[in-house]
C-alpha cells in the first residue's frame, strides 16, 4: 500500500479518500497486461494489478468530522491530532501515545525515557528471577522427587522455587525503590514478608 496524506488540495473530487492500483497498458497495442495461467496458481491473484501497490490518498482538509468507521477514526486523528472517547480502530492508541510523546518537553522526555528504561529493567529482573527460580525448583524437585516420588518431589520443588522467585523479584523490585503496594501485588507476597527481606 502506498497512502498519501495531503493537507492541501489534491486534484478536483468530492470525496476525501481515493483510491487507485496499477494497471499496465502496451504502448503500441493497447492491450493490457494480464497474468498467465500458471502466475495466477502461484500468486493466488487474477489480476496483475493485484500484484502491485494499491494508492490512497487521504485529503484530510476535506474530511468533515462525521466518523462513520475506523478509516474516519484515523482521519479525525490525522486532522485534529487527537482521538475521541470510544474510538479504537488498529494502531489508533499507539499512533497517539507517538503524538502525546512528542509533545512533551525535553525535560519531561527525558524523565519519561528514564521510567520506560527502569520499567524494562525491574520487568527484565523479574522474568530472570522467575526463570532462577523455576530452573532451581526444579533441580530441588527432582532431588526430593527421588526420595519421595516424582510427584511430591516435584510439586514441592516448584512451590519452594516460585516462594523464592517472589522473594528474589521483591528483594530486587524494593533495591529499585519500587513501591511496597506495588511489589506485593506483583508478587503475592504480604507486606511484612517484604519488608522482613
Amino acid at each position: 500500500y502506498s497512502i498519501h496524506i495531503v493537507y492541501f488540495e489534491l486534484g478536483v473530487g468530492e470525496d476525501y479518500i481515493y483510491y487507485g492500483s496499477t494497471n499496465f497498458v502496451g504502448l503500441h497495442r493497447r492491450d493490457e497486461l494480464e497474468l498467465s495461467p500458471r502466475q495466477k496458481e502461484m500468486f493466488l491473484k487474477s489480476e496483475v494489478r493485484e500484484i502491485f501497490p494499491e494508492y490512497y490518498i487521504l485529503k484530510v482538509d476535506r474530511f468533515r468530522d462525521i466518523v462513520k468507521d475506523k478509516l474516519d477514526e484515523w482521519m479525525y486523528y490525522l486532522k485534529h491530532s487527537a482521538v475521541r472517547s470510544g474510538f479504537d480502530a488498529p494502531g489508533l492508541s499507539a499512533a497517539n501515545e507517538l503524538l502525546e510523546y512528542s509533545r512533551l518537553s525535553r525535560e519531561n522526555k527525558l524523565r519519561y525515557d528514564w521510567y520506560v528504561d527502569k520499567w524494562r529493567s525491574n520487568v527484565s529482573s523479574i522474568n530472570t528471577a522467575r526463570d532462577e527460580g523455576k530452573a532451581e525448583g526444579e533441580l530441588i524437585g527432582e532431588a526430593r522427587g527421588k526420595a519421595e516420588g516424582e510427584l511430591i518431589g516435584e510439586a514441592r520443588g516448584r512451590a519452594e522455587g516460585e516462594a523464592r522467585s517472589r522473594a528474589d523479584i521483591a528483594r530486587k523490585l524494593k533495591a529499585s525503590g519500587v513501591p511496597l503496594d506495588v511489589i506485593a501485588q506483583t508478587t503475592g507476597l504480604s507486606s511484612e514478608e517484604i519488608a522482613g527481606l
